[in-house]
């Protein structure tokens, strides 16, 4: 067995693997950027070692800096994790010529499967039904816009060389393919180094079903059932699951004999992953396939009982799989929620930030956490925008979802803003589909139903208001108290240094900001202890309240609200009905209401990637004017209002900060 192996990946996945390794009694050895110098995948491994400035060309994606490190802490193999270069023939090819084992496929199944060019065309000599669509030698923009016009739109524009929905984009007509096109290599050479696309047909009320596969060096090669990854945005996967509903046992042997025959026609060593479009009416297309461990793969372990980097190493070890086809069982249904660094409610607009607070409370014991970042890691936005993913496993599909949504209420990240609450608004849409039994989702569920999902419940936020003035009211009044002991009245205007009006309420005025809106909500509190609260759609009046660890608003012996606050320096979070709502109460050094993707001023730190006007240009209405390159995803800026250019502040290369005027425009 190997004694040392290099990881060579960073995030939840680098310490995921180092754990496994540290199991099996193998040494790790990490890599890290400056940017993750502090960061807890480096903590995890025994050993760790700077490759390179933040960007991830110049480190992560770096084979040369990567093999020296190799090659001087002398591992004896590298684990590539998945993205970066886990799917990069290259950096395979220089393991073997230095004599380090790859542990993954060989060069030659990563270049003919990883591109996904390459894989289909391979393919189309077997049985395994194919997504129609382009994926020849001519990949000049004439040529793909010509064969997008045969294939018929809508058309899917795909990376050949990487996955995780970067570099994919979906096109509907003529007239936008080619600035979409180009997105999509911009975004495919940044995130894989290879800007190389293919074309496919985009079907509709279509699931995406993927299996896992593992081959080993005896031939041999069986599939560990299947996981539905259907619930996606922009085809980056939210929730995946496992195995998939309602499809038969017919169904799932048949899919599962396709993915293996697919693993049988190449002779297939690893850990692999064959994805599919499954229709409505039971058909099924080969989609592509992933020559890596994929990030959902957790919920496939939850079900068969593997540990699947346990068998990766094995496997490149030269040992055979650890059981038959016939020896797979499964047993009960896991699910996977991903939590990113994004605002749902700023069309997720990725965030960065330092994480001040992680709280793990009751709820989360049965769950499954792999973690990315710990309390005081910076999160940029150099990298993929995920920092945590939560899994749990129940007897059936329902006792999941109850525990995952318990997990997501009691897992707090504080300091930076997530899609926590968008995760609970899905999960309670899916239970009320299996409750229905309507279990199938299709890949464009979120998206037709989006402006749902990412509105946050009113009567939480509102309640989420209360509490965080009643605790900054509190604050002030504890204060005063201390201040003054001698005196002190608790409802004398004299006491207090806050308002205050004839009749005997003290009236209390806060602002917060929530996703850029800024809310102001009143506080009165009357002589009796009764607690009235005003905002600019709600009111509502209180018989008492309790401040003890947690604040809680009653009317009478009901609990209207109970909820903790977690505070970090610029903001206040309260937890409230299974929902984190982060209050900002400080105004921004710029104007953070034009903080979007369609004001004039950069959404978030990042690179300037396009500048598709120049002085003086006369511009309209919803035109793209510059796109921002930010945690491996393009952000565009529009034109909020018909105009001039008056003058363009940054060009292609130049780094820009959050809130920062990178275009002047002059409305007409």
């Amino acid at each position: 067995m190997f004694k040392k192996i290099l990881i060579a990946n960073r995030g939840e996945i680098a310490v995921r693997v180092a754990k496994t390794a540290h199991k099996m009694g193998i040494k790790s050895v990490g890599v890290f950027s400056e940017a993750d110098k502090y960061s807890l995948h480096v903590d995890t491994c025994q050993s760790a070692v700077c490759i390179g400035p933040a960007r991830a060309k110049d480190s992560y994606l770096c084979i040369e800096k990567i093999l020296d490190v190799a090659l001087e802490h002398d591992v004896d193999a590298i684990h590539p994790g998945y993205g970066f270069l886990s799917e990069n023939a290259e950096f395979a090819r220089a393991c073997e010529e230095k004599d380090i084992v790859f542990i993954g496929p060989s060069p030659s199944i990563i270049k003919l499967m990883g591109m996904k060019d390459e894989a289909k065309k391979y393919l189309e000599k077997s049985d395994v039904p194919i997504i129609p669509g382009y994926h020849s030698v001519n990949v000049s923009s004439k040529c793909l816009l010509e064969e997008a016009k045969k294939i018929g739109f809508p058309v899917l524009i795909k990376a050949a060389a990487g996955g995780g929905g970067r570099g994919l984009r979906l096109v509907k007509g003529t007239g936008e393919f080619l600035s979409v096109l180009e997105s999509a290599k911009r975004e495919a050479l940044s995130g894989f180094g290879n800007d190389q696309v293919i074309l496919e047909k985009y079907l509709t009320n279509a699931r995406h079903i993927e299996v896992q596969i593992f081959g080993d060096t005896q031939g041999n090669v069986i599939h560990l059932f299947e996981r539905d990854c259907s619930l996606q945005r922009k085809h980056q996967k939210v929730i995946e699951e496992a195995p998939a509903l309602g499809i038969s046992e017919e169904l799932r042997d048949k899919i599962g004999a396709a993915a293996v025959s697919v693993g049988k026609i190449v002779n297939y060593v690893g850990a692999g992953t064959v994805e599919f479009i499954l229709l409505d009416n039971g058909e099924f297309y080969f989609m592509e396939m992933n020559t890596r461990l994929q990030v959902e793969h957790p919920v496939t372990e939850e079900i068969t009982n593997l540990d699947l980097v346990e068998w990766q190493i094995r496997i490149a070890n030269g040992q055979p799989l650890p059981l038959k086809q016939a020896d797979v069982k499964k047993t009960g249904h896991s699910i996977e929620a991903r939590v990113y660094a994004e605002i749902p409610e700023r069309d997720f607009l990725p965030t960065a930030g330092r994480v001040s607070q992680i709280q793990k409370l009751e709820g989360l014991d049965d769950a499954r956490l792999e973690m990315g970042v710990k309390e005081s890691d910076e999160v940029g936005v150099n990298y993929d925008a995920m920092i945590a993913k939560i899994v749990v496993k129940g007897r059936d599909v329902d006792t999941a979802m109850v525990a995952l949504r318990k997990a997501l209420s009691s897992f707090c990240v504080i300091g930076i803003h997530t899609n926590l609450s968008f995760l609970q608004n899905l999960l309670a849409k899916k239970q009320d589909h299996v409750s229905k039994g309507t279990s199938t989702i299709t890949t464009t569920y979120i998206d037709d139903n989006l402006e749902d999902l990412v509105t946050f419940p009113q009567d939480v936020l509102f309640g989420a208001l209360v509490i965080a003035a009643l605790n900054e009211y509190s604050k002030v009044h504890k204060k005063n108290k201390e201040e003054n002991q001698s005196t002190f009245d608790e409802y004398s205007p004299w006491a207090g240094k806050t308002n205050w009006r004839l009749g005997g309420v003290r009236e209390e005025l806060f602002t917060y900001s929530f996703c850029d809106n800024w809310i102001e909500i009143s506080l009165l509190l009357h002589a009796d202890g009764r607690l009235s609260a005003y905002s600019d759609k709600v009111s509502m009046t209180f018989s008492h309240f309790v401040m003890d660890g947690e604040v809680g608003l009653f009317k009478g012996d009901q609990s209207v609200f109970s909820g903790r606050i977690f505070e970090d320096a610029g903001s206040l979070t309260v937890l409230l009905q299974g929902r984190l709502c982060r209050l900002e109460k400080r105004v921004f050094k710029n104007n953070f209401s034009l903080l979007t993707s369609g004001g004039l001023k950069s959404p978030l730190p990042g690179v300037v990637v396009a500048v598709l006007v120049k002085g003086n240009d006369e511009v309209s209405k919803g035109d793209v004017l510059m796109i921002v390159e930010a945690m491996k995803m393009e952000h565009e800026i529009v034109s909020p209002v018909n105009g001039r250019i008056s003058e363009v502040y940054f060009g292609v290369g130049d780094k820009v900060e959050e809130g920062i005027d990178v275009l002047a425009l002059e409305e007409y």
